[in-house]
């Protein structure tokens, strides 16, 4: 049968046109296809939301290449009084499914990454994406803590495998979702002497390089908490510290009763009403109000602006060495969705762990013809390369696949395959949960100053590597909501730091290791009273 080419299950190779199929596939990425049909009669109208698969037999057991369904289609008719009538239809593949499903809001708290995925799919994906087997979802690591806020599907896909490194997902053909360690699920092709390919391109680039991150994470998620407050007979609305994340429990009096607690807006009918991003409590407005001296406990989840921050210490100093600078690559993010402290470190650890090394990206093109099994390369297979004179042995985690239908003139068809893999950090789509704010620069020296990202601003400091005992002035003033990260390196005294008081509120700790180019960073928030405020204990870079 060859190459075969199915539209609402029925094969239409007879109307599909010459060298009509390209396929492309990449990590992360909703696989695409065109298909390009011709039919003499005119009557063949393939539609929006069509079914469509393409499978492959020519080299023994059917192999289904594509399967997902026409997302748009463009009609061509090439003049009047001729009945051909041409298509081209733009398909999607079966992972855009995540795209259109919400997986709600969970918590999992040391959670593996192969459970999340098994609850996102059993519960957010019914009748849309299935469990691969045998074995389709690895274990994976444990990740600490992950709170979803009805994102995407995929969004949420995404999520659990950037806090995985080394694991990706891969919605296959068939509708079915791969969890899987990358290291483990090995390519079908590998690359040694070279004549399975017809051209191969490599460039080793600093292609989004990083070995120093800084991360901000506009609502993080604080610990749960209780507040108390006291009745005087007349008041009814009450506010917390911190704006609130998620229902709160409220109680009342002694023995604490607990109250029942509605959305303000939504709920009628409740003891008390909260609303999310907001630090207020309201009682029922048709409700006596709490009496004098009667107690109402409040514990919550609230919400505050954080930064974390992470380095590759080894990176930093071999870039140093081979630049003659000082090796730092710095990049400042945003994550605008809800993190505990321990998941954005968790995700600042993974992201400079990624990012930390210079890669090789290859490309080879090759067909059916020279290598058989080239149709079984997926995204997310690691590929041995040991091919000598090309400076780009090594292993090579395959990002994307093209594939393009070919059909010689006594009709023998072959795929004409284009891939590329990357040896080291580059992988775009991971960084799409990030709002790259790199524009609010770096300020290396007291003199200065880091231009605003927008807003109060967010800003780092790196003073020069201490020579003496010294008390650290910030560069500029602290306005509300601003943000700064203060970097210090040890010298090699040991010395010991302390922070301008006229500028910095008191700071708990400002213990230094006695390690020379150990480096501290102090993150701070800026607030009304115009002074630095820290916003956790120093934590040590490494």
């Amino acid at each position: 049968m060859g190459v075969s080419v199915l539209i609402q299950s029925t094969t239409r190779n007879d109307l599909t046109g010459r060298d009509g199929v390209t396929i492309t596939k990449a990590l992360r990425t909703i696989p695409t296809a065109t298909i390009r049909t011709i039919d003499p009669a005119g009557s063949f109208l393939p539609g929006v939301g069509n079914q469509v698969e393409v499978q492959d037999d020519l080299n023994g057991p059917t192999v289904t290449l594509f399967g997902g369904s026409i997302s748009e289609v463009e009609r061509i008719r090439r003049r009047t009084g001729i009945s051909t009538l041409e298509t081209n239809c733009a398909c999607v593949g079966k992972a855009d499914r995540l795209e259109r499903r919400l997986a709600g809001y969970y918590e999992f708290t040391g959670k593996t990454g192969g459970y999340i995925l098994g609850q996102l799919v059993a519960n957010s994906l019914t009748g849309d994406i299935s469990i691969a087997s045998p074995s389709g979802i690895a274990t994976g690591p444990t990740i600490e803590s992950l709170v979803w806020d009805y994102p995407t599907a995929k969004d949420a896909a995404d999520s659990v495998v950037n806090l995985s490194p080394g694991y990706e997902y891969y919605v296959k053909p068939d509708g079915t979702l791969s969890y899987f360690q990358t290291s483990s699920n090995t390519c079908p092709v590998s690359i040694t002497t070279g004549a399975n390919v017809n051209k191969i391109t490599t460039r080793e680039t600093r292609e989004d390089f990083c070995n120093r991150v800084t991360i901000k994470v506009a609502n993080a998620l604080r610990d749960p908490e209780t507040e108390s407050f006291t009745g005087n007979g007349a008041t009814q609305s009450f506010n917390v510290a911190y704006p609130i994340a998620q229902a709160p429990e409220i109680f009342v009096g002694s023995p604490a009763v607990a109250q029942t607690v509605g959305i303000i807006g939504v709920d009628t009918g409740k003891d008390w009403y909260w609303q999310e991003g907001s630090t207020e409590i309201r009682q029922e407005d048709t409700d006596t109000p709490i009496g004098s001296g009667v107690v109402i406990m409040v514990t919550y989840i609230g919400t505050e602006s954080i930064l974390v921050a992470a380095e590759n210490a080894t990176s930093i100093s071999d870039r140093a060495t081979a630049e003659n600078n000082s090796g730092i690559y710095h990049k400042q993010l945003t994550l605008d969705n809800k993190l505990t402290r321990a998941n954005a470190q968790a995700v600042a650890d993974a992201y400079v762990d990624r990012y930390s090394s210079l890669p090789v990206v290859m490309v080879f093109e090759t067909d059916t013809k020279l290598e058989p099994e080239a149709i079984n390369i997926e995204p997310g297979q690691t590929l041995t390369v040991s091919l000598t004179g090309y400076n780009c042995a090594g292993t090579y985690l395959v990002r994307s696949v093209t594939l393009q239908l070919r059909i010689n003139d006594v009709h023998q068809a072959r795929w004409v395959v284009k891939v590329e893999a990357v040896s080291g950090p580059v992988l775009r789509n991971y960084v799409n949960i990030f709002r790259d704010t790199s524009g609010g620069g770096s300020i290396t020296g007291s003199g200065s100053i880091a231009s605003s990202t927008g807003g109060a601003g967010t800003y780092t400091y790196e003073p020069a590597k201490l020579s003496a005992n010294t008390t650290i002035a910030s560069p500029i003033p602290a306005t509300s909501g601003a943000t700064m990260v203060v970097f210090i390196k040890q010298g090699a005294g040991p010395y010991t730091i302390s922070f301008d008081a006229t500028q910095f509120a008191q700071i708990v700790n400002t213990a230094i290791p006695a390690v020379e180019n150990m480096e501290i960073a102090f993150p701070f928030v800026g607030r009304s009273d115009g002074l630095w405020w820290p916003m956790s204990f120093a934590r040590e870079m490494s």
